[in-house]
């Protein structure tokens, strides 16, 4: 009897092990700053050139927020908008809303009508409700760079 109860101890131990483990590592892939909700990802040796992205994350909120951190060198971030659902086939045309280039980036897109989008010149209210990605590119760095990039609601 003994033995049985031991043995159901011990796998109930390693059960909690792995569901705390796989938890950890997801919580890993999103960069500080991402709230609850977000889509997120993370890759290491992003070579020269290439690119990443996660979402469409779906909005018809008060705002979208992109967080990302990058090591290696300073990639460029952006965050791209479509009215429809970008993930169907062929993807319907995509707007970019942001782009900037750093180490560490935070990013909002608000939902108000007094805002104008500085690369559309569009009041930033139209885009929603809207899609909206968030990728990271190695542009030009010459080096491989690890990221973190997140989409998801954001804090306005």
């Amino acid at each position: 009897m003994l033995n049985t109860k031991f043995r159901i101890l011990v796998g109930l131990f390693f059960a909690f092990l792995i569901i705390g483990s796989a938890s950890t590592a997801s919580a890993q892939s999103c960069p500080s700053g991402a709230l609850p909700g977000s889509i997120c990802g993370s890759g290491t040796g992003l070579a020269d050139g290439a690119s990443a992205c996660v979402g469409p994350f779906h909005s018809n909120g008060t705002s979208v927020e992109m967080n990302g951190q990058a090591t290696g060198a300073a990639p460029r971030w952006t965050i791209h908008w479509s009215q429809t659902d970008p993930s169907q086939n062929p993807p319907p045309p995509d707007i970019k809303l942001f782009k900037t280039t750093a180490l560490g980036v935070t990013a909002d897109i608000i939902n108000n009508s007094s805002i104008t989008d500085p690369l559309t010149l569009q009041p930033e209210s139209t885009y929603f409700p809207g899609f909206f990605t968030a990728c990271v590119f190695n542009y030009e760095t010459g080096v491989s760079i690890n990221y973190l990039i997140s989409i998801g609601p954001g804090q306005y």
